[in-house]
This record gives structure tokens, C-alpha cells and sequence, in this order.
């Protein structure tokens, strides 16, 4: 975004500007650009034992390089793709994680999250830190450190995002990013590299500091359960951190090594997302409990026209309620889910759906035996009971809302 602020500013000055003062701007700025090209150049032609270090070591990066491809790959066909990348469905169409999905047998959506990527900004800050952070990584510890480490950080962050938030759609790889940055913290405060061939250069330092604080502060202002997963997973990669940088400077650490460690933070990442397993959602529940108040009303509407025109006499009118309406209702009453399986937080809901299905049903049986007497004050009591009802529906509603 500075960049391009910078391009706007400096492309409006160059407008405004007359044409010989236009020229020697232009002039000026092309021999700058020149001057930087030839120094970055001839830095990159000189010795960089801290390169050559690490190429010794790890040689080539090809993992992370992979997972940048993939990421750029399946972004790509989500622009070209149908659906808007703000349209949750589209994004769990794509591979996104949300509870109900994730935790009923669809757990593969915890990593392919990772890669699914909701807007252009994310995707660029998320990018440009992982691909400082995942490349030096993969060079300093090896090619299976990096694998691990980033499928540890994405199952992790994914169980604790769906555990702060499990009803929402989660995507993108700021878990992983946080889980790569934390490793390299350890790496730094335990200072195994200073003596050691693969000392890591200020310039590589500042090199990292600029998109890592990029990508701090725009998940700061997002904020939301990915953040909080994302500063889970930053402890969970500094703690790795510290046990695979222990011999680092001699040599990257041993797949065994690598492979215990990370179990552990996997172990855990299982036991919380463990706890969500069977999740249900019980919105669209709760919908079929509004499309059944209207539909049964719409019925006994469509009845009482017909008794007001004669066309059928008040025990048919009975006979609609009885064979039509309270079945109907109880069969969405006991569609209701059980307790297993419903979010603390939409149980509220399931407890107001049911007690309004149960005074429902009430209301109407008693209307049909009104009809059957011809008794007015059962009437009066069962629309006293209809009442009692609707207002516990228009609560269920409120809730609804607000969920």
C-alpha cells in the first residue's frame, strides 16, 4: 500500500509538472533506478558467505517455494473462478474450515484452509511474510523442518480458530506465518548461529522485520479468533523453536528430532479440535422452525376461508389442524437436534425452538377441541396459548439474529 501511495503521488507530481521539468525528473529518477539495479546487482555478484552457507546446507528451498506456487495457483483460479471471495460459500466450496464441516469427517479442511485465501491484501501480506520467513527457514533447518513446522502451525492454528470462533469461515495461512515466525525468534534468542558460518546478516534481518511488521499490523487490525490462533500458534513455534535450534549451527536438526517435536504440538492441536467433534449448526434447524410456523398458518388460513364461505363445516375445520398442522409440527419439533453436538452458545436456541414448537402444538390442539364443542372459552384459552407462543418464537428469532 505504500508503494503504491508512492506511485500515485509521485505519478501526479510528473502531471503537473511542465515538459523540461517533466524531462529532467524523469532523467533523474532513471539514472537512480540505474544506480540501484547496479548496486543490487553488484551485491548479488560478490561473496555472501551467509548464502553460500546455507545453500551448502539445505542447498535449493524447493518446499517453500512449492507451497508459495500453490498458494499464487489456487488464488489465481479463485479470481477467474465463479463466486465472490467475500461469499463464505464460495470459500468453503474452495476449502475453508468451519465447524459443522471440519469436525463431521471433514478434517482434511483444517490444512487446505491454509491455502484458501478471502482478498487480494491477505493474500499479498500473508504471502510476502511467508515467503522471507519460509525461505530462510527452510535453508537454515532443512527441508523437513519446514514441512513440519508448517503443517504443525496450520493444524494448530485452524483447531484454536475453530475453537474461539467454530461457526466462522476461516481461511489463509496467518497461522502459519506466525508458527514460522515464532521458530525464528527461538532462533535469534538463543543465539546458536553466532558462531557459526550461518550468522544471520542485519540486512537479512531487516529484510524479514519490514513484511513480518506489515503483516502484524494488518492482522492486528483485522483482529478476530484468527488472531488470537495466531498468537497461540506464535508460542507453540517458538517453543518448537527452542528444541530444534539446539544443535543448528553444527548441522539442521535430524527428522526424528523433528518429527518428536512437532507430534507434541500436533497432540495437542488433536485434543482441542477433539472436543469440537460432531458440531452442528442449528441455524438452518431453526429455519425450517420459521418455514413451519408460516406454512401451518398459511394452511389453517386457507381453511378458514373455505368455513367462512360454508364450503366446510367446523369439524373439518378441526380435522385440518388435527391431520395436517400438529403433525407437521411435531415432526419438526422432534427433528430438533439433541444436546450432543450444539455449540454452548446456540443452545439457548434449541431450548426456545423446542418450547415454542411444544406451546404451538398446544394451541392448536385445543383450537381443534374448541371446534369440535363449539366452546368459545377454549377459544379465547387457545388463543391466549397462540400468543404465549409467537412470543417465544420472536425470541428464538431475536437470538437468531444476533448469532
Amino acid at each position: 500500500m505504500l508503494w503504491l501511495a508512492i506511485v500515485v503521488v509521485g505519478g501526479y507530481a510528473v502531471f503537473v509538472m511542465r515538459p523540461d521539468e517533466r524531462a529532467r525528473a524523469l532523467a533523474k529518477a532513471a539514472r537512480m533506478v540505474a544506480g540501484a539495479r547496479d548496486a543490487y546487482a553488484s551485491r548479488r555478484a560478490g561473496p555472501d558467505a551467509f548464502r553460500e552457507a546455507l545453500a551448502a546446507r539445505s542447498g535449493r528451498p524447493f518446499v517453500a517455494a512449492s507451497v508459495l506456487l500453490v498458494n499464487a495457483a489456487l488464488f489465481a483460479s479463485m479470481l477467474a473462478g465463479a463466486g465472490r471471495l467475500d461469499d463464505p460459500a464460495t470459500l468453503v466450496g474452495w476449502g475453508a474450515s468451519v465447524a459443522p464441516l471440519t469436525t463431521n469427517a471433514q478434517w482434511w479442511r483444517l490444512l487446505s484452509a491454509t491455502f484458501v485465501h478471502a482478498g487480494i491484501v491477505s493474500f499479498a501480506v500473508e504471502m510476502a511474510a511467508l515467503w522471507q520467513a519460509g525461505m530462510l527457514i527452510e535453508a537454515v533447518f532443512g527441508h523437513a523442518t519446514f514441512a513440519a513446522v508448517y503443517v504443525t502451525s496450520a493444524l494448530f492454528a485452524a483447531a484454536i480458530g475453530l475453537s474461539a470462533a467454530p461457526l466462522a469461515v476461516t481461511t489463509g495461512a496467518s497461522g502459519v506465518v506466525f508458527g514460522m515466525h515464532g521458530l525464528l525468534v527461538a532462533l535469534i534468542v538463543r543465539g546458536v548461529m553466532q558462531r557459526s558460518a550461518v550468522k544471520l546478516p542485519r540486512r537479512h534481518l531487516q529484510r524479514l522485520a519490514v513484511p513480518a511488521a506489515v503483516f502484524v499490523l494488518y492482522e492486528m487490525w483485522t483482529g478476530g479468533p484468527q488472531w488470537t490462533a495466531g498468537l497461540a500458534t506464535f508460542v507453540v513455534g517458538f517453543a518448537v523453536g527452542l528444541a530444534l535450534t539446539r544443535h543448528v549451527a553444527a548441522a539442521t536438526p535430524s527428522v526424528s528430532r523433528v518429527l518428536a517435536v512437532t507430534a507434541t504440538a500436533l497432540a495437542m492441536a488433536v485434543i482441542v479440535a477433539a472436543s469440537l467433534t460432531g458440531t452442528i449448526d442449528v441455524r438452518p434447524e431453526l429455519a425450517r422452525v420459521t418455514a413451519a410456523e408460516e406454512r401451518t398458518t398459511e394452511a389453517y388460513r386457507r381453511a378458514t376461508e373455505q368455513f367462512k364461505r360454508g364450503t366446510i363445516k367446523a369439524e373439518a375445520l378441526a380435522q385440518v389442524i388435527e391431520r395436517t398442522i400438529v403433525p407437521d409440527l411435531q415432526a419438526v419439533r422432534r427433528a430438533l437436534p439433541a444436546a450432543r453436538g450444539v455449540l454452548p452458545q446456540q443452545q439457548p436456541l434449541v431450548a426456545g425452538a423446542d418450547d415454542y414448537l411444544r406451546l404451538r402444538c398446544d394451541s392448536w390442539s385445543l383450537r381443534a377441541v374448541a371446534l369440535h364443542q363449539s366452546n368459545l372459552r377454549l377459544l379465547r384459552d387457545a388463543d391466549q396459548k397462540e400468543r404465549s407462543s409467537l412470543d417465544a418464537l420472536e425470541k428464538v428469532k431475536r437470538a437468531f439474529r444476533e448469532s
